[in-house]
């Protein structure tokens, strides 16, 4: 079998669609198209996440004497050595702990914002505002650890796009305020609230867009 025909099997086997094999891979669905026609190949980094996904070697896949009964029989006997490869969770821990982060994101923005708005004195909001910066960033490293330890499971790629799309409309809020603090002492007398969702929007919206770019590539 070729190794546009072992994938068409493996997805069809494994109940994927094109659009939902795509969206684990972070790939476009024209992208699997044209890999299951023959008329392109996945790169080596999907060549590696596809193996990860299917069960199968990377040379089970790209072999074309080796049929899909010949690689599942080979795969038992590399599963049985003593090697191997980090056992799959019980649980989608990363998808947990991005929740988990978004939440205590949010709860801190409702924490501190009506303090940060209506506080009379400017020293007890600097405070706040960088004692809030550091709270998302520390939520940010958390974040990250997780991700570095479980990036080679399927959906880890997903979950880190969802956590940045949801997360920044939380924590850009303190740093736009602070930028509009900043200019508003500073430079030239301002309307803050003005400049805080103006900042606000601009970096949700660059985030998002980012994201959204990196997904269809």
């Amino acid at each position: 079998m070729k190794f546009h025909e072992k994938l068409y099997s493996l997805r069809k086997s494994n109940g994927l669609s094109q659009d939902e094999l795509a969206e684990k891979l972070g790939v476009s669905r024209q992208a699997i198209s044209r890999w299951e026609m023959g008329t392109a190949e996945p790169s080596a980094q999907n060549l590696i996440e596809l193996s990860k996904l299917f069960g199968v070697s990377i040379d089970e896949l790209l072999k074309d004497d080796l049929s899909l009964k010949e690689q599942q029989s080979t795969s038992e006997r590399e599963d049985s050595a003593p090697c191997a490869v980090r056992p799959k969770p019980k649980y989608d821990i990363l998808f947990i702990v991005s929740i988990v982060l978004i939440v205590c994101h949010a709860l801190q923005v409702l924490n501190s914002l009506p303090v940060i708005l209506f506080s009379v004195s400017i020293l007890f909001a600097i405070v706040l505002w960088s004692v809030s910066c550091v709270f998302h960033a520390v939520n940010i490293l958390i974040f990250e650890l997780v991700y570095r330890h479980y990036k080679h499971e399927p959906n880890a790629r997903i979950h880190r796009r969802r956590y940045y799309r949801i997360s920044v409309w939380f924590f850009a809020f303190t740093p736009s305020l602070v930028l509009a603090s900043l200019i508003s002492f500073g430079i030239f007398p301002v309307n803050i609230i003005f400049f805080t969702f103006l900042f606000y929007f601009l970096i949700c919206i660059c985030v998002t867009l980012i994201l959204r770019k990196e997904k269809q590539k």
